[in-house]
């Protein structure tokens, strides 16, 4: 016997590949003999929803917040798609109390929240910026099957996320909520917190290769008003751009990504920045406005960390020592 919610399903990721591995766990859900709901969309309640993270759950395959909430929103944009093709009337869950909905699964099934995010090395900024430009040179986008293509959509938001983020580490949703209007006619510099950013050559030359990618292939125009990601690739609220991140990451092997979860935030990589800018012994005041993050805010979490460092002790000892011997009486002791 046929089933819809799988056919519904190949339908969907035939158009886009972002949530395929938790859209096929909730699908091979309502097929288990327990459940059987796969012929019987219309009876598929938040009650289903709940039983599908907990059998996951017990299965060592949901183990932490993120990885339930990338369930939840895949299921979400699953039945987005769904809706929009007339097959159902209304997704399961229920937007009115969505936050309230993911506290609950996240105390009843004892789930983990996410552990604090740390900074990565220089060297691996430089192997992700390295692999990411490779992956472009080395793809023909018109040779790829359908998978592929949004990938290679996806990756080019993703591309210039990472180097936007890198030369100005803004909060994500700022970043996310870039206009057209923000950048100069050329692409040489973007408004970002009311600071003018220079936009490096190559960052420039991804942009205008992205817009023209999707001009060409899309036959998509914009105005200056529209906003820079959803016009690539539709990014959202930036769930996707994680889940982007985690199968680049996990594809190139890099950074040793956790096994139970499909999400990995990009927002290491701002931190990276902010990192890097605190090290560099930026101004702490320049470094709050550009990145929206109060002084105080960046001294508990940036400065407080790099002080207890190897390295912010060597060059304070070296510093102090040095501006010591600059003291007239210096040469009489």
């Amino acid at each position: 016997m046929k089933s819809c919610m799988v056919d519904w399903k190949n339908e969907y990721l035939a158009q886009d590949i972002t949530y395929f591995d938790h859209v096929s766990k909730f699908v091979d859900y309502l097929l288990l003999p327990a459940v059987q709901k796969d012929n019987q969309p219309a009876s598929i309640s938040e009650e289903d929803i709940d039983k599908c993270i907990g059998y996951y759950v017990s299965q060592g395959q949901i183990l932490s917040v993120g990885s339930m909430e990338s369930h939840l929103e895949s299921i979400k944009a699953f039945y987005n798609f769904l809706i929009q093709k007339n097959y159902v009337k209304e997704c399961p869950i229920i937007s009115a109390h969505y936050t309230e909905f993911k506290a609950n699964l996240s105390d009843k099934y004892n789930l983990k929240e996410p552990k604090e995010r740390t900074w990565i090395g220089n060297d691996d900024v430089k192997m992700i910026l390295d692999r990411l430009d490779s992956y472009f040179d080395n793809s023909d986008y018109d040779k790829m099957n359908d998978r592929k293509k949004s990938q290679f959509v996806s990756r080019l938001s993703l591309r210039i996320y990472i180097k936007l983020s890198l030369i100005a580490p803004a909060k994500k949703a700022v970043l996310l909520a870039l206009r057209f209007c923000d950048f100069d006619d050329e692409y040489r510099n973007v408004n970002i917190n009311a600071i003018s950013i220079k936009i490096p050559n190559g960052l420039r030359h991804d942009i205008t290769y992205a817009f023209n990618f999707v001009n060409e292939k899309f036959n998509k125009s914009f105005n200056s008003k529209d906003n820079l990601f959803d016009y690539l690739s539709d990014v959202g609220d930036g769930t996707k751009l994680n889940l982007w991140f985690y199968t680049f990451l996990k594809e190139n092997n890099f950074l040793d990504v956790p096994e139970n979860t499909l999400s990995y935030p990009v927002e290491i990589i701002n931190i990276t920045a902010i990192m890097n800018l605190v090290r560099q012994g930026t101004n702490p005041a320049y470094i709050s406005q550009l990145s929206g993050i109060t002084i105080g805010s960046l001294e508990k979490k940036y400065y407080k960390v790099y002080s207890e460092s190897l390295e912010y002790k060597n060059k304070m000892n070296k510093e102090i020592n040095s501006e010591i011997s600059k003291i007239d009486y210096y040469n009489y002791i």
